[in-house]
């Protein structure tokens, strides 16, 4: 569900100088992945960023399932997890607030681990990425250079 979603770019390409957000609130549920990735997609579609859906659906999955994953022990009330797209000028960030308070730690899976890759991932598809940390929790982000 969107929060907030700034003007309708009417398939217009979008000027550097223009500014772009959506935010939408996910429940701490599995399914929460899928519905950011989709969102994310709507959204880059809307915009005329085809050319990144795959690089951020790929980062928006692993940002969504990392806060899902630890968030899970932690009593966060009402807060949930929030997606937020912003465009600014030439870059795309994309960014993921839990109510955790542990920072995201890479991690060095085995060959044959089944996860573990999903931070070296966001490095390896991003611009660049970090966390910060907030009041009552955190957010991660990552950048796409247009």
């Amino acid at each position: 569900m969107a929060l907030a979603t700034s003007a309708d770019t009417c398939g217009a390409v979008l000027p550097a100088d223009i500014v772009r957000t959506a935010a939408f609130r996910l429940d701490p549920v599995p399914e929460s992945a899928g519905r950011a990735r989709r969102s994310a997609r709507t959204m880059l579609t809307d915009w005329r960023l085809t050319h990144l859906v795959e690089d951020v659906d790929l980062v928006v999955s692993e940002l969504v399932t990392n806060a899902l994953l630890h968030t899970g022990a932690v009593d966060c009330g009402d807060n949930k997890i929030r997606l937020e797209l912003d465009l600014n000028g030439r870059r795309l960030t994309c960014r993921v607030v839990d109510c955790s308070p542990l920072p995201p730690m890479p991690e060095e899976a085995a060959d044959t681990a089944e996860s573990g890759r999903g931070l070296v991932l966001v490095e390896a598809l991003a611009a660049e990425w970090d966390w910060e940390d907030l009041p009552d929790g955190k957010a991660v982000w990552a950048a796409f250079d247009l």
